[in-house]
């Protein structure tokens, strides 16, 4: 159909040609969607991305008469949120500071290159949706609430892809002191601004962008660093947003999956380093919220089987790497290090095994509808 092209037709009217633009930038998006799933490369051809993103107007600046088409305006539109998503895409594509890297995000993310070398890339790309799309938005506009948090987490998101500790081949362990601290601090931003959109009710008839995707990787690096973290302010801070973030997805409490049964049960051992490192340091005693509680009776013999059989306890502490893969309603869960339970559950302060968390995050990401919340269009994290 040509959509893609640079340049239309010049018998194609003004809002034929805005419609075509904003038609091919959605499919963009659906089809970077669709790559995520199949863990694929999106869109190869660089002509794809050459093609003007769509006027920065409003609907009503647009009729059907109009022979020539509008400037695009300055400042917010109905069109900003869409807009910076596609510009998002098309700037990972098709830029500059990605040029090194071919346009490509997993080349960036991957590639043996100084962490400062890609934080540069981040950061232009910071720069460039602060300049042009959200020192314009308008806080009393929900849309532009919703606008400002999501950038917040995919950028900290790809913060913390060039960071995570399965970049590296002793899994994170030769990662100095001020770079795990930069990757919980990333962690914690992500987890909080889910938390703080969840929160507003001016935002709620766009969550359904937002609740299709858990933002896994964060939310078990905060968990497991806080095995073994003094308890300070930050901290604090971090469990309360976790415990916010289990009442803001009540599936990872209700669900019986490999992946939220060792969720709970790792947040259950963090829990405990945590009362103890309280008691010994600081000589007081937590009192134990609901959701830990909950947690707590749901380990208890008796309770309710998780999706292979077995008790949740049972799921994440018995786990054994020569067990056939256990079933779920979305499929056979895929290969991975199964003896995590095993390993790491027994001493709270062991090394994560990433790998077997990463098998599980994938699989629940690629059984969920994806959202704009990744670095899509450009490729996933």
């Amino acid at each position: 159909m040509g959509l893609y092209r640079k340049k239309y037709p010049a018998n194609i009217s003004a809002i034929e040609s805005q419609t075509r633009r904003r038609l091919w930038w959605q499919i963009v998006v659906l089809d970077a969607r669709a790559a995520q799933r199949c863990r694929v490369d999106v869109l190869a051809s660089t002509e794809h991305w050459q093609s003007e993103l769509p006027l920065n107007v409003n609907d009503s600046d647009l009729t059907q008469d109009m022979l020539v088409e509008p400037r695009g305006r300055i400042g917010s539109t109905e069109m900003t949120f869409r807009l910076m998503l596609y510009d998002i895409g098309k700037f990972i594509r098709h830029s500059a500071p990605m040029a090194p890297f071919g346009g490509s995000w997993q080349k960036l993310s991957n590639q043996p290159v100084p962490l400062a070398d890609k934080d540069k890339v981040i950061d232009e790309l910071e720069k460039m949706v602060e300049s042009n799309y959200l020192r314009y938005c308008d806080p009393v506009i929900p849309l532009h609430v919703f606008a400002r948090g999501v950038a917040s987490i995919m950028v900290c998101r790809m913060r913390l892809t060039i960071r995570h500790p399965r970049r590296f081949p002793d899994r994170g362990l030769s990662m100095t002191p001020d770079e795990k601290d930069k990757l919980f601090s990333f962690c914690l931003t992500i987890i909080e601004q889910d938390n703080f959109l969840h929160s507003v009710d001016s935002v709620r008839g766009f969550l359904w962008l937002l609740d299709h995707e858990f933002q896994g990787d964060a939310f078990v690096y905060l968990i497991s660093e806080l095995r073994y973290r003094e308890p300070d302010t930050t901290t604090e801070k971090a469990w309360t947003e976790i415990l916010e973030a289990f009442k803001h997805h009540p599936n990872l409490m209700d669900a019986k999956t490999p992946f939220t049964s060792a969720l709970r049960n790792l947040t259950l051992k963090s829990w405990e380093c945590w009362e103890t490192r309280v008691q010994q340091l600081q000589n007081r005693h937590l009192s134990r919220p609901a959701v830990i509680t909950q947690m707590f009776d749901q380990r208890t013999p008796g309770s309710t089987p998780s999706a292979t059989g077995q008790s949740e306890d049972q799921a994440t502490m018995e786990m054994d790497i020569n067990a056939p893969m256990p079933s779920t309603s979305c499929g056979t869960i895929p290969a991975t290090n199964w003896d995590f339970g095993l390993a790491s559950m027994s001493d709270p302060l062991a090394p994560m095994d990433w790998n077997y968390w990463n098998g599980l995050i994938q699989n629940a990401e690629t059984y969920s509808v994806d959202n704009f919340a990744s670095p899509a269009p450009g490729g996933s994290a």
